[in-house]
C-alpha cells in the first residue's frame, strides 16, 4: 500500500506539474495575442528627437511600443534604440521603389536587417501611406508592391522572428467612396501586419465618431489580405468645446475596439504635423497612460 500511496503521488505531482506548465504556456501564448499601445515620438520645433522623447514619456508615460520615422534610409539601429529604449518599434522609412528595385540599397538594408535588435518586435514598413505618391504619379502600384516585395526578401535573409513585414496604409483608402482599390497597394503574398493610419475627422464638426466607423472597414480588410490588423497612426484633434473629457472617452472607446478585435499594436500620432493630434490636456494624457499600461 505504502508503494501505491507513492506511486499516486508521484502521478498526481507530474499531472499537477504538467497542468501548471500547459497554464504557464497559454498565458505566454496570450501575452503574445494581446494589443500593445504606444505612440509616436515627434519633435516640436527647435527640439531633439531624444527631448521629444523624454518629454512623451513625462507627459503620457514611457510606450511598450513607438513609431519612428525616416525619410530616407532607416536610421542606424543605436539611434533607433536610443528612442526608443526597451520599447517594441514601428519603423517607416522611404526610399524610391526605383531604387530600391535597381539595388541601389541591398547593401545598406541587408546590414541594418542583420543589426536588428532581437529582444523585441519590430514592424518594418516601406513607404508608409504611398497612395497620394502614386496617385501624383510618383511611382506605380505595381512598382512600391515590386520595392515591398524586394525589401522582404533581403530581410528574410537576416532570419529573425522579430522582424515583421508591415504594410500602412490610410484608413481612407479603406472607405468605399475612396475610388481607390486598396489590394492593388498589398503584395499577392501579404505582410504579416496590414496596419493604416486612421483619424476622427468629426472633430472638426465637434463629433468624435465611433470607433466602429473609424476602423470597421481597416479591420475587415486586413483580414480579407490574410494579414494581422494594426493601427500605426490614431488621432484626434479636440472637439470644440471639449475640455479634454470627450477625446479621452474616446481613447479609451478605441483601445476597448482595438482589444477586442485583435488589434497587433495601436501607437496614437502625438504630434502637431498635420493638425492638432498632440495629447496635451491632462485628461487625454491620463487616458493614454492607463491605455498604455495595460498592455
Amino acid at each position: 500500500m505504502t508503494r501505491l500511496r507513492a506511486a499516486l503521488a508521484l502521478l498526481l505531482t507530474a499531472a499537477i506539474v504538467g497542468a501548471v506548465a500547459a497554464v504557464l504556456a497559454d498565458g505566454r501564448a496570450d501575452r503574445g495575442d494581446v494589443t500593445v499601445f504606444g505612440a509616436t515620438v515627434a519633435s516640436r520645433p527647435g527640439e531633439s528627437a531624444t527631448a521629444a522623447a523624454e518629454r512623451a514619456s513625462r507627459e503620457i508615460g514611457t510606450p511598450p511600443i513607438v513609431r519612428l520615422f525616416s525619410s530616407s534610409r532607416p536610421e542606424p539601429w543605436p539611434k533607433i534604440t536610443g528612442l526608443a529604449g526597451s520599447a517594441d518599434v514601428v519603423v517607416s522609412f522611404k526610399v524610391a521603389p526605383r531604387e530600391v528595385l535597381d539595388g541601389d540599397v541591398d547593401a545598406y538594408l541587408r546590414d541594418w536587417f542583420a543589426q536588428a535588435p532581437t529582444d523585441r518586435d519590430v514592424y518594418w514598413v516601406y513607404f508608409h501611406e504611398p497612395e497620394d505618391d502614386i496617385e501624383r504619379g510618383a511611382f506605380t502600384a505595381d512598382e512600391f508592391v515590386r520595392a515591398w516585395e524586394h525589401i522582404d526578401r533581403i530581410a528574410d535573409q537576416a532570419h529573425s522572428p522579430r522582424l515583421i513585414s508591415t504594410v500602412v496604409l490610410m484608413c481612407w483608402t479603406a472607405r468605399a467612396d475612396s475610388t481607390r482599390r486598396w489590394s492593388a497597394y498589398v503584395p499577392a503574398d501579404p505582410p504579416d501586419v496590414l496596419a493604416w493610419d486612421c483619424y476622427n475627422a468629426a472633430a472638426r464638426d465637434g463629433e468624435y465618431a465611433s470607433p466602429a466607423a473609424i476602423l470597421d472597414a481597416s479591420q475587415q480588410l486586413s483580414g480579407r489580405a490574410g494579414s494581422a490588423w494594426a493601427i500605426a497612426e490614431l488621432g484626434s484633434k479636440l472637439a470644440v468645446g471639449d475640455d479634454g473629457a470627450g477625446r479621452a472617452q474616446w481613447l479609451r472607446e478605441v483601445a476597448s475596439y482595438s482589444r477586442r478585435n485583435d488589434a497587433a499594436f495601436v501607437t496614437y500620432f502625438n504630434s502637431s504635423v498635420g493638425g492638432e493630434f498632440e495629447l496635451e490636456d491632462a485628461p487625454s494624457q491620463r487616458a493614454w497612460r492607463e491605455i498604455m499600461a495595460r498592455h
